[in-house]
């Protein structure tokens, strides 16, 4: 073309050809809008070749030399005019012309300046925002798109001002359009990019929280292209990943699987060159330690544009519901890296998180993408371990260095989590969108680990720490060789076999991967700890035996997440503990332990926490890994004041599930704990009224006596009645109703059965020092129930009988005497129940009962409650006692004991309450069938008198009731009842029940004649 421009032809062409423009040219700065719109129109057709036959269109190369030295800065200038229609046609023909061209160098160089003055400052000038994005579009789209690197170079300054204010945007499409733009430059001249990467990534991190999905896609897919051009040293840390890990948690599925596998790109390992490229050479350094994409020394911008145009589709500019890799290769042998003295890999704590998040996404084809792609990081970093020896000495450098670099800012659980958001964020530059920076990659992985709970993969443990191998190849090598899953692990890892670099991306870097999920689990928003929770359990996974180094502050971190509010976060948390129940010994996990439970310092709730740990860990442990040693630890610990004795439920419920869960893993092995555990069953059974922890106690008693191979739980009481009473009695005289001591005493006797037969004649003494007027009325009351109880037992029927009358005088009898208050009327009606039980079954005989009865304590106890005014039950309870008392001693009674009797049988037939009254016609029966028939008439009289009224009760229950107990009577004294119910005949409103009494006496008479 230069020599074209030198010859006459070509001038005198240019000369006609800005000839024919130039009014067009010259009307372009006229006052009038209507003139500079038809002038721009006519340079719009005459430069794009919309008009006339082809012979007399100008040449491209005239046309591009009278674009550049003439029409451009007069088109320039009207970008800037105050009609929009006018600045739109012209933003139009630079758009135009610039498709027509093969070269855009000039006029970007001219261009970008102008851009720069209408959108590229701040209060941006364009009102327009169609203009705005039209802007944005010439620029990335046909300028930079088609541009070398080295005029980019020279405009680089205002391009990145108008990319980074076009990124602020309020205007969706524009924001869409930049992040193409940024793109582009990051293609075309990744040294413009890489300079300046601090100032782009700033401003495309706002926009991966936009709004619009596609925005955020978008914006990740620039940030992509920036960061493989290179960044400078602590943008990683500080800027990248905790700006973009939030998009972990995206809810669109297109934006988390772009951020998945641009992490792995960034990480060393591009899943789209592996797939189409064998060579894994190219995957031996991770991207960010290069410098620019892979060039064509020969022809740059040919290479460049290729890639560019098979990466990007410009005419449409949706991005796909999947993101996919647009990225070019990029040169892994570059030796520029991010920082001289760190090494890559001290970066893989904070972008690893990232990549092990998607492990355990929601959607099943991410997780398996995933998956893999956290198995090429894991073979880039093995391959990079077993480089030379003086690159494993830098390798293992860098290690320590990024494990130094977090451990500046983790001092033990005490710390993790304290810091507020606002501090953390400060650290680590939480300038950049909302709450980016609250922690170093926390959030960014916190996912990763859901539904692993029990499912963990078990390796050999302590390879490194017992065998004191520092060999990396041997460890690894044995590492690998004894890799076995104890439990099928979730998708995606079933039927997977997890490579050994993966493991050890997480084993070398836990340290600092431990601190953000710890962070995470403590913040008070939800999805932050239900992230921590996932990516906890995902690196513990991976971890395998090595979080054992980390018991210290994984420990009281996990204990504190149990009692979380969120079902989902305890969950996740509970599935942490399995993990580590699984890869850790039991000596290291213990000792911990213990010293949470027994914290004098903790509350109920924090030491509920902790047994919910202990039962986790229990729960996944085998009986071979269980020492003897530890089962009494831990049953010294459950027998403690502390937990045994703790008013707090939940205490007494995770007690009962680590003592299920200890007895499963102890087996037989706690038969010498059998005692202790036994105890602390009984007391929570005695405590806790919960149904379900009724069950729950119940069902480890039995299960342990089935450990223990004895046929039932009774058998279990019996081989150790003795210790349990003794046990149980101590300190008798200072209990109360809510005594512990009291509470396993009754339990004892509840369950042990027959066993305790032997024993209850040493037990009358305590029984009898209980139930004192001097002692806790509730206590009191508590005992009178359990002692009932023990006499409706069969199995102890033998036992009692020989004690009857002691029961009776020593222990009920004094109960029953009547006090002021209703709750010694409480205390009167246990008596009398326990009393009337003792009747009943028949545990007494003739002899103690009329001995009772003749010492003059029975009939006045008895007598009281039959007149008892607070309860009506204490009364109806004394009647059955009377009624007892008729039917076993009746016979034996004297004249005058049964006048004593008769007439509190009387007085009941009044009673205010119609089923004592009922209940009470079942003792004055009971007294005709025992009276003899030589009995006083005068009495006989006068009980037979007052009675018969009751036979025109209003009750008719009542009235039959009386009828009864007349015909017996009847029967013994038949002239004295026909008497006195013909006397009363008249006087009641029916006859029947009258003329029932004078039938049968007329037939006893008629009997006694013949």
């Amino acid at each position: 073309m230069d020599s074209l421009r030198s010859t006459a032809d070509f001038r005198r062409q240019r000369d006609l050809f800005v000839q024919s423009i130039q009014r067009d040219i010259n009307c372009l700065t006229d006052q009038d809008r209507r003139t500079r719109f038809r002038a721009l129109e006519k340079l719009s057709r005459r430069l794009t070749f919309d008009r006339g036959s082809a012979a007399s269109e100008p040449l491209p190369e005239l046309v591009t030399v009278v674009w550049v030295e003439v029409v451009l800065p007069a088109v320039v200038r009207v970008i800037g005019d105050e009609v929009e229609k006018c600045r739109e046609l012209a933003i139009r023909v630079i758009v135009d012309v610039s498709k027509c061209l093969s070269q855009v160098d000039a006029t970007l160089a001219a261009i970008a300046p102008k851009i720069q003055t209408r959108i590229g400052c701040v209060p941006t000038i364009e009102p327009s925002e169609e203009l705005r994005l039209q802007m944005v579009t010439l620029l990335g789209d046909e300028l930079l798109r088609k541009c070398s690197p080295g005029p980019i170079a020279e405009v680089a300054e205002s391009i990145i001002k108008v990319l980074c204010q076009s990124l602020a945007d309020p205007f969706h499409e524009i924001r869409k359009a930049t992040c193409r733009a940024v793109a582009v430059l990051a293609q075309r001249a990744p040294t413009v990019a890489k300079n300046g990467a601090g100032t782009l990534l700033k401003a495309l991190l706002p926009s991966t929280r936009h709004q619009h999905s596609r925005v955020r896609l978008a914006s990740l897919q620039a940030i992509d292209a920036v960061v493989r051009c290179g960044l400078p040293a602590g943008m990683v840390d500080e800027t990248l990943a905790p700006g973009v890990r939030h998009l972990a948690l995206d809810k669109a599925a297109n934006v988390r699987e772009c951020l998945f596998v641009s992490v792995a790109r960034w990480l060393g390992f591009d899943a789209e060159q592996s797939q189409t490229d064998e060579c894994s050479a190219q995957l031996a350094g991770p991207v960010l330690e290069a410098g620019r994409p892979t060039t064509n020394t020969e022809n740059p911008e040919e290479e460049e544009e290729q890639t560019m145009d098979a990466e990007y589709d410009y005419e449409d500019d949706t991005w796909g519901t999947r993101a996919k890799s647009t990225s070019p290769a990029v040169d892994m042998t570059a030796t520029d890296s991010l920082q001289a003295d760190v090494a890559p890999t001290a970066y893989i704590p904070h972008l690893s998180p990232l990549l092990l998040l998607g492990i355990t996404d929601e959607d099943p084809e991410i997780r398996v993408t995933t998956l893999a792609l956290l198995q090429g990081v894991g073979d880039v970093y093995m391959s990079s371990r077993e480089s030379p020896k003086g690159d494993q000495k830098t390798e293992d450098d860098s290690i320590a260095c990024a494990n130094a670099m977090e451990t500046s800012t983790m001092s033990g659980a005490e710390e993790v989590g304290t810091m507020s958001g606002a501090e953390v964020g400060t650290m680590c530059g939480a300038e950049v969108g909302t709450r980016c920076g609250t922690e170093v990659g926390t959030r960014c992985g916190a996912e990763v680990g859901t539904r692993r709970g029990t499912e963990v993969e078990n390796s050999t443990k302590g390879s490194r720490e017992a065998n004191g191998c520092h060999d990396m190849e041997e460890v690894v090598q044995k590492d690998e060789d004894a890799v076995e899953c104890h439990a099928t692990l979730p998708e995606p890892f079933t039927g997977r076999q997890l490579s050994k670099g993966c493991r050890k991306v997480v084993q070398d870097f836990l340290q600092p991967l431990l601190e953000p999920a710890l962070k995470d689990m403590k913040e008070w928003l939800l999805p932050s700890r239900i992230a921590g929770a996932r990516l906890l359990s995902t690196v513990l996974a991976l971890a395998e035996s090595h979080a054992t180094e980390h018991l210290d502050i994984l420990l009281p971190a996990l204990c504190s997440a149990t009692g979380d509010d969120d079902v989902v976060v305890a969950q996740r948390v509970v599935s942490c503990l399995h993990i580590l129940g699984q890869v850790c010994d039991v000596s290291s996990w213990l000792p911990l332990l213990i010293d949470l439970i027994l914290a004098s310092r903790n509350s109920p709730p924090q030491r509920v926490n902790a047994l919910v740990a202990l039962g986790c860990l229990l729960k996944v442990t085998t009986p071979s890994r269980m020492p003897p040693s530890a089962i009494r630890d831990l049953c010294a610990v459950l027998a403690s004041e502390e937990v045994r004795c703790s008013d707090y439920p939940p205490v007494r419920v995770q007690m009962v599930v680590v003592i299920h869960n200890l007895i499963r893993v102890g087996q037989k092995r706690c038969e010498d704990v059998a005692l202790q555990l036994l105890t602390c069953l009984l007391q929570v059974q005695a405590v806790d009224d919960d149904v379900a922890v009724q069950k729950g106690v119940n069902t480890a008693i039995s299960k342990l006596a089935a450990e223990l191979d004895l046929g039932s739980a009774s058998e279990l009481y019996a081989q150790h009645i003795s210790s349990l009473i003794q046990m149980a009695v101590e300190g008798n005289l200072e209990w109360t109703g809510s005594s512990y001591g009291k509470a396993l005493f009754v339990n004892i006797l509840k369950g042990a059965g027959a066993a305790v037969g032997s024993h209850l004649e040493a037990l009358m003494g305590v029984f009898s020092s209980c139930l004192r007027p001097q002692r806790d009325p509730s206590l009191r009351i508590s005992l009178l129930q359990v002692l009932d109880e023990l006499l409706e037992s069969p199995d102890l029927r033998s036992a009692w009988e020989p004690l009857a009358f002691r029961v009776i005088t020593e222990l009920l009898l004094p109960c029953g005497i009547w006090q002021v208050g209703k709750v010694a009327a409480a205390i009167r009606h246990a008596t009398m129940v326990a009393l009337g039980t003792v009747l009943r079954r028949g545990l007494c005989q003739v002899d103690d009962l009329v001995g009772a009865f003749r010492c003059g304590q029975l009939l006045p106890v008895v007598k009281s409650c039959l007149d008892e005014d607070y309860y009506a039950d204490t009364r109806r309870a004394a009647c059955h006692v009377m009624k007892n008392i008729l039917r076993i001693a009746g016979d034996v009674l004297n004249d005058e004991e049964r006048r004593e009797i008769y007439p509190q049988l009387l007085k009941r037939m009044d009673d205010n309450n119609d089923k004592i009254r009922l209940d009470n016609t079942q003792s004055v029966r009971v007294f005709f069938e025992k009276m003899p028939s030589s009995y006083d008439d005068t009495n006989a009289r006068y009980f037979l008198e007052a009675l018969i009224i009751h036979m025109d009760d209003a009750e008719k229950e009542i009235q039959e009731a009386v009828c009864s107990a007349v015909e017996i009577a009847a029967r013994k004294k038949p002239a004295m009842v026909t008497e006195l119910v013909r006397l009363a005949r008249s006087n009641h409103r029916s006859p029947f029940y009258c003329d029932r009494i004078l039938a049968i006496t007329g037939a006893l008479e008629q009997q006694g004649c013949s």
